[in-house]
């Protein structure tokens, strides 16, 4: 027998005796608890933990009491567990038995946004007592991830960061690693691989920081800070299963099956932070119980590295382990167990990196229970090279050195600790070992000491950054606002318990701050919230759209039988390119925090699809049969249609396909977000007769889903008829809730057949949710054909409003465009921008080629509206050609408006256009299909001018007023009065384009010839503030000109490289 093998055994029956010993031990009472103050309590029988607002007491002392807590809590009549088969390990230590079956990359689910993670079949029973479900699973956050074993192969718990083992032995490290699905896509140092879960023994994760996961973990633990001193406590489960698992008070539930006072009917619930789902742990299968303050954290959570190059005899022995002996039983030093610590055999020196945070360390030392006698160590601790403590010789288990509290100063800017343990040869007292086997060695209990106040301070912070659904957003309070971050606890019908993090707004409102780089698919921001409960006014939610205020209303109050809220849709239609964009949430009682669940750029609305709302001819071209072959489909674009574009389809023994679903949407009863219930749609059937709309799905040959409309009309097994009537020749609505004709079914797709008369014209198909989700629906009803009549109001119309539009020159190369509103006076109206400053002398040319003279008047900046007058004399009777001005003081939800202009070939043109969303009191609507320029207008219906164009989105979509300002305010204007503030994005200019960047807003482009160049302003440049304002987006930058006007001198501080300075700039007019 070699020498090593010899070392081996003796080793092994070191940690045969020390097992035997323990199990030899007699144990009076099952409870054993140790309190911060070093007392120890003992008891038969946990009391008082049987609700979540109970808190847990042991021979009459309360165990979880700020300072006078307990350390930890031990069931005697219990053993710990082995290390399981397979499991997922966190960077803290925490575990998870079970099988990882696969890797799910962060993603939206039934509208909320779900961190990456790793799915689990966890091998022990975690379900909620009463809880039948078979397939059940537990989803674990990738960042907290430390390493994963599907076959545990070594005796000894190992990392080794950046390897995977293959079950059949072969290790192979990597530099890179991307999980896809159930795979390891990993880059070697000479080439890439792939390698299949089920083919891997382990998978150890690159090296994470401990420190930043730790101040994460908190941010979900204790959000708000630890204001609450006597909860404020940390808690680490322990159970004979194996399973790890940290929590708080906060995500903390206790459900008590029978009689309270039996501990062992108790089942406590928590949520660790690395845990999407809430494990529910047996109290009668809980071995062991730690808890904390959050800046006395244990040395063993933090990542650590063991160099054992000092030993002699037991080099080959075991390494360093988490809160047990080396030997693997419990930490155990004299006739005292304790609760954690670092188990490890002589020499060993073990460092841990430090965080900023750190202000010192304590410890407790001594030879382990099963060295007995023997053994010979002393101990140091060094920070960096700095020496902080060494202990006396340590000979036998029956002696523990404290070391007290070691502290340093924040200046220290400490890297490392070290702790050292020294085998001692060469000056080994008479009678200890001469050799290191049984120098068994326990650092016990070691705990960092952190500035409270600056980790209080950072967890805060870190809160705001585990809101998911924040993720790329710049998140921060206005000034003398506060953001709290609260852990709520989620209960909603046929779904199990949750914890998530909510906000609350304090004093001002907070802001999301992004700028989205939108194609023309990115039809809708949608905002998806959870508020529990009712405590007075709502939190209300604004959006502003490169500054421009896009939606407001109140964040809506959400109920546990509803599956989730209806979200907030704000429209991105018309817009292109980079868009700034600003949320706010604004205060409320504390009591009404706002779970925020996704943001997300879409095309579609969650709950609301549109199917058929804007086909193209390109759609209807490809429309084919069921058969495969072309279908009989028209593309039906009339100017003065309402709803055009629509498709008409012709009678056929064929379905015609007109929409698929990939995927496939889901019908059911009680519609969680993304599934949907409801079907609307628009038809106007030509000759009588029937049609018919089929909803495919997987099994529609054997059970159909059909729809049957028209006279004749029959039901049948799979056919629902909606309408036995006769089909009259007009628009009609149609509705179905195809849950109660079909039940649960996914749908991949539409189609329809018209069965005999003449043909169907077809539109607005939409599936919702719920019937309230249709007041959504801004696109105008094509019910509205049955009595407006838009193609003779066009005729109508057009000729008036042409005949009063005029071209004005506003001298120096500036000309609008503007419309005669007083046939006597002459006064026009226009664009307010271009008509200031006032008492100014234009040339104004008339639709008859006529160019009188005139001159300005006043302006109504907030709705960037001026007036101008005619100053010419008119000869006898005559008049000005003029348009009366609408009398609706606001526009419809809606509204439909003709939009006046010249086509092609400086042809007269109008076309009907539609509000799409709202703008400061203004609207934006979609583009008509000839140029429209600001200062033309748009006509209603009765002939009256009802908007006004004064500027164009990024997408060209542009944005019309309401000119019935000019009567509220015509004899202000007519004073020459200039007042308000600018409509965003009207105001005056200062000749530069801006993103939001990290500490103001970042130059990216400088006008030619305009202010910002004439006086060196350079892309790059980052302004911080405009006229005294602190700028942080381009909306801040509008809002500080705009109550100024183009002429008006500011000053503008801002940073170049290194250097700050400030600018005065005279500001420009806008074209």
């Amino acid at each position: 027998m070699t020498s090593g093998s010899r070392i081996l055994l003796s080793l092994v029956w070191v940690a045969l005796c020390a097992n035997l010993l323990l199990a030899a031990d007699d144990q009076p009472k099952r409870y054993l608890a140790a309190m911060e103050n070093g007392e120890r309590l003992a008891d038969e029988q946990i009391r008082n933990w049987y609700s979540n607002n109970a808190l847990p007491q042991l021979a009459g002392r309360n165990l979880i009491d700020g300072e006078k807590s307990m350390r930890w809590l031990l069931d005697r009549s219990l053993q710990p567990g082995d290390t399981p088969g397979a499991y997922i390990e966190m960077v803290s230590g925490d575990r998870l038995p079970g099988d990882v079956t696969r890797f799910v990359p962060t993603t939206s689910v039934e509208g909320s946004i779900v961190p990456a993670h790793f799915e689990v079949q966890p091998t022990v029973d975690i379900r909620r007592p009463g809880d039948q479900r078979i397939d059940y699973g537990v989803r674990v956050v990738e960042k907290y991830v430390k390493k994963i074993v599907w076959k545990r192969g070594a005796p000894i718990d190992r990392y080794e960061p950046s390897t995977v083992y293959y079950r059949d032995g072969r290790k192979v490290s990597f530099r890179a690693i991307r999980l896809v699905d159930g795979d390891a896509h990993l880059l070697l140092a000479n080439g890439r691989r792939v390698a299949r879960f089920d083919e891997l023994a382990e998978l150890h994760m690159p090296q994470a920081n401990s420190w930043d996961l730790y101040l994460d973990e908190l941010g979900t633990l204790m959000p708000d800070g630890f204001s609450d001193a006597r909860l404020s406590r940390v808690l680490q489960w322990e159970t004979i299963d194996g399973i790890v698992a940290t929590t708080s008070m906060e995500r903390f539930d206790v459900d008590s099956q029978g009689d309270n006072n039996q501990g062992d009917r108790w089942v406590h619930a928590m949520q660790p932070a690395w845990s999407l789902d809430v494990l529910w742990l047996p109290n009668a299968r809980s071995y062991l119980r730690r808890s904390f303050a959050p800046e006395r954290p244990p040395l063993v959570r933090f990542a650590q590295s063991e160099d054992r190059s000092g030993a002699f005899f037991s080099e080959n022995g075991w390494p360093a382990r988490n809160n047990r002996s080396v030997v693997g039983g419990p930490l155990r030093t004299g006739d005292d167990l304790y609760g954690w610590g670092l188990g490890v055999l002589a020499a060993s020196k073990i460092s841990v990196p430090l965080s900023p945070l750190v202000r010192g360390v304590q410890t407790k030392i001594g030879l382990d229970y099963g060295a007995r006698d023997g053994g010979c160590v002393q101990a140091r601790i060094y920070l960096d090279d700095e020496q902080l403590f060494e202990s006396p010789l340590i000979v036998g288990s029956n002696e523990v050195i404290d070391s007290g509290p070691l502290k340093w100063s924040a200046d220290k800017q400490a890297k490392q600790l070290h702790l050292i343990v020294d085998p001692a040869h060469d000056n080994r007292p008479a009678g200890a070992d001469p050799f290191d086997i049984r120098d068994l060695t326990n650092w016990l209990e070691p705990q960092f000491l952190l500035d409270r106040d600056q980790l209080e301070t950072e967890v805060r912070q870190r809160a705001i950054r585990q809101i998911v659904a924040w993720e790329g957003w710049a998140v921060a309070p206005q000034p003398e606002g506060e953001i709290r971050i609260v852990n709520l606890r989620r209960d909603v019908d046929r779904q199990p318990i949750e914890w998530r993090l909510a906000a609350v707004a304090v004093n001002k409102p907070f802001e999301l701050r992004r700028t989205l780089d939108l194609s023309a698919d990115d039809r809708w921001l949608t905002i998806t919230t959870d508020r529990w409960g009712n405590f007075g006014a709502p939190p209300k939610l604004e959006v502003l759209l490169d500054g421009a205020l896009a939606f407001e209303g109140d964040l809506p109050e959400s109920f546990r039988h509803e599956p989730g809220q209806t979200p907030r849709y704000v429209s991105l239609a018309g817009r292109t390119g980079p868009v700034e964009v600003i949320i706010r949430q604004t205060p409320c009682n504390a009591r009404m925090p706002i779970d925020w669940r996704e943001i997300e750029v879409q095309h579609d609305r969650t709950t609301l699809l549109a199917i058929l709302e804007d086909p193209t001819a390109a759609d209807v071209a490809q429309m084919q049969t069921d058969a495969g072959k072309e279908g009989t489909v028209e593309f039906v674009d009339a100017p003065g249609m309402v709803g055009a574009p629509a498709i008409r389809i012709a009678p056929s023994d064929e379905f015609v396909e007109v929409a698929q679903f990939d995927p496939p949407v889901k019908l059911t009863e009680r519609s969680a977000l993304g599934e949907l219930r409801f079907l609307r749609f628009a038809y106007r059937k030509e000759g009588g007769g029937r049609y018919e709309i089929r909803l495919t799905h997987a099994g529609d040959r054997e059970t159909p889903a059909i729809y049957r409309i028209g006279k004749g009309s029959k039901k049948e097994p799979g056919y629902v008829v909606l309408d036995s009537g006769e089909l009259k020749e007009e628009w009609k609505m149609g509705f179905a809730d195809i849950f109660a004709n079909f039940g649960e079914i996914e749908v991949t797709g539409m189609a329809i057949r018209v069965v005999d008369g003449g043909p169907c014209m077809f539109d607005h198909f939409y599936l919702a949710r719920r019937h309230s989700d249709y007041e959504l629906i801004v696109a105008p009803s094509p019910e509205r054909n049955n009595w407006e009549n838009w193609d003779e109001r066009r005729e109508q119309n057009l000729p008036q409003a042409l005949a009063a539009s005029v071209t004005i020159d506003y001298g120096d190369g500036q000309h609008g465009r503007g419309f005669v509103v007083n046939e006597r006076e002459g006064w026009i109206v226009a664009p307010g921008h271009q008509v200031f400053p006032p008492r100014r002398d234009v040339k104004v040319t008339t639709s008859d080629g006529k160019t009188p003279a005139a001159k300005t008047f006043g302006v109504d900046r907030e709705h960037d509206l001026g007036l101008l007058q005619i100053t010419d004399k008119l000869q006898n009777d005559d008049r000005w050609p003029a348009i009366e001005l609408t009398h609706r003081d606001r526009f419809d939800r809606q509204q439909m408006l003709l939009a006046v202009g010249v086509g092609a070939n400086e042809q007269p043109a109008a076309e009907m256009i539609r509000k799409e969303g709202e703008f400061f009191g203004a609207i934006w609507t979609s583009s008509p299909g000839f140029p429209f320029e600001v200062g033309q207008g748009a006509i209603e219906i009765d002939r009256r001018l009802g908007g006004i164009c004064v500027q164009k989105l990024s997408g060209g979509s542009p944005v019309i007023v309401n000119p019935h300002a000019i009567r509220q305010h015509a004899d202000r204007m007519k004073r020459n009065e200039v007042f308000g503030n600018w409509l965003i994005g009207s105001g005056p200019t200062l000749g530069m384009t801006v993103r939001q960047a990290d500490g103001g807003v970042e130059v990216t482009e400088v006008v030619r010839g305009g202010p910002a160049a004439e006086i060196g302003f350079r892309v790059g440049d980052l302004l911080t503030k405009v006229n005294g304002q602190e700028v942080r987006s381009r909306g801040d930058v509008l809002a500080a000109v705009a109550p100024l006007n183009p002429g008006d001198e500011i000053d503008v501080a801002y940073r170049r490289l290194a250097d700050r300075s400030s600018k005065r700039i005279k500001l420009g007019r806008r074209d």
